[in-house]
């Protein structure tokens, strides 16, 4: 006669919820030792925090506890997919923005460079809540910096592109 799976999932999910080993233990039929050697092997912790943050990543991906592998490799793929897509646009409004930067200074036209200053402003905060909202950590985006901070051009590049000109800088100057 075979043996019934051990339904680990679940007990990891009711551990982390706060049950405690004996309860899991009597309930599942499985020895408490057995339990012990999951909590330490696989990092459970009944701290809710981490627990929640995990479940909630699951459901923005898409993946769902005991879900086939192959769904969840789809949903992890397309949330990839999704989070590529926002870097990628990321990285092309930053390399807009250059071109409006690279007009106003070769025109030497002040209002457009302030403009192009106010954009970048509003271009990073923007872009820094939508990393916020869509999870993307910095460290992700790291792989490639070099070519990304190629398109950002700070205040501080700014001025002295405009002092290499020769042209005035004090309304970007605090």
């Amino acid at each position: 006669m075979a043996k019934t799976p051990i339904p680990w999932d679940k007990i990891r999910a009711e551990y982390e919820a706060g049950s405690n080993q004996s309860d899991l233990s009597r309930k599942y039929g499985i020895s408490r030792t057995a339990i012990q050697k999951h909590i330490e092997k696989d990092g459970w912790v009944q701290d809710l925090e981490p627990v929640i943050l995990r479940k909630v990543a699951e459901k923005v991906a898409g993946v769902v506890a005991g879900c086939n592998p192959v769904e969840k490799a789809i949903a992890i793929d397309n949330a990839a997919i999704r989070i590529v897509e926002v870097i990628e646009r990321h990285r092309t409004e930053w390399e807009e923005h250059k071109g409006v930067i690279d007009r106003a200074i070769g025109t030497e036209d002040m209002d457009a460079a302030k403009l192009a200053k106010i954009l970048a402003e509003t271009l990073k905060i923007r872009q820094e809540g939508e990393r916020k909202a869509w999870g993307i950590q910095d460290s992700a985006i790291r792989v490639e910096q070099h070519t990304t901070m190629q398109n950002d051009l700070t205040g501080d590049d700014l001025i002295a592109e405009l002092q290499r000109r020769g042209l005035p800088t004090a309304i970007f100057e605090e």
